[in-house]
């Protein structure tokens, strides 16, 4: 591929990874729009690892801030650390609450186990019949929709107020994000939203919830492009990685910033116009 068309991919996974707006999506009009031809697995892997790099930094650099209760974790002694899931989870169902710590530990496996067990299941039939300009239209307007609703009738509770059963709704809703335009973090976070968290927490959870989803995608990406690994792609990777991971970091604090002002009524607008406009133009 071309150094530019590496640039771009790289670019726009990382931009659209952890905003509401379906990285996924965007990935396949891409090269649909601009009749370029797959990127590959080794740059769809990269581009991944490159967002995960990312979301680990970026919790890590604040998980210190007292003001920010929602962003107390680090998520690499967070993953070391799950020999204690049994005793959270007989917690969690005594108390439905537990800590910022033990909730978090508990919301990797729990919200992960749906998408995974889907994907695993559905990963060839989504590759190919779901990934189609027509399916990302109607699923960009359809829960770009439901974004807005749900944000219109949010309320106030913060991690702390983290149940299992909101987990078990949060992950399920996940799985939905197999299909094209829905986006993994808007489908997450309208479903934290419509369960009465709110923005500044529910883009939180989100972004948690990110790190296993995208481990788990690299990693089956991974295994199959061992086996049609080309050295020379190395350095290409290295580039896809380094610009996914910076662009992904630059979301993360605009989006945080965002919502808290304006909250998501600018992604819901967007999804409506860029939805509209592929409908128009592009299915009969």
């Amino acid at each position: 591929m071309e150094i530019i068309n590496i640039v771009a991919i790289a670019l726009i996974q990382g931009l659209t990874e952890f905003l509401p707006v379906s990285s996924s999506g965007h990935l396949v009009l891409l090269p649909q729009l601009l009749e370029w031809t797959d990127q590959g697995v080794g740059i769809d892997v990269a581009a991944h690892l490159g967002s995960l790099v990312a979301v680990l930094l970026f919790f890590a650099r604040n998980s210190g801030d007292e003001n920010n209760s929602d962003l107390k974790l680090k998520p690499v002694k967070l993953i070391a650390d799950c020999g204690s899931f049994v005793r959270i989870l007989t917690s969690m169902l005594k108390s439905q609450k537990a800590s910022y710590f033990s909730v978090y530990i508990l919301s990797l496996t729990v919200a992960t186990l749906p998408v995974a067990a889907l994907g695993f299941l559905f990963r060839d039939f989504v590759a190919s019949d779901l990934r189609t300009i027509e399916v990302v239209a109607y699923s960009t307007i359809l829960f770009g929709l439901l974004l807005g609703f749900a944000d219109r009738f949010r309320g106030e509770k913060t991690s702390d107020d983290l149940s299992l059963g909101c987990l078990i709704i949060i992950g399920i809703a996940q799985s939905l994000a197999l299909i094209p335009g829905v986006s993994r973090s808007g489908i997450t976070i309208t479903a934290a939203l419509a369960l009465g968290f709110s923005r500044k927490s529910a883009v939180s959870i989100s972004a948690i919830l990110a790190v296993p989803v995208i481990g788990l995608s690299a990693g089956l990406e991974f295994s199959y492009f061992l086996q049609i690994a080309d050295r020379r792609m190395v350095l290409d990777l290295i580039l896809v990685l380094g610009m996914s991971c910076l662009s992904a970091y630059i979301s993360l604090l605009f989006l945080f910033k965002l919502v808290e002002k304006v909250g998501m009524t600018p992604f819901v607008i967007y999804r409506i116009v860029l939805g509209g406009v592929l409908l128009l133009l592009f299915v009969d």
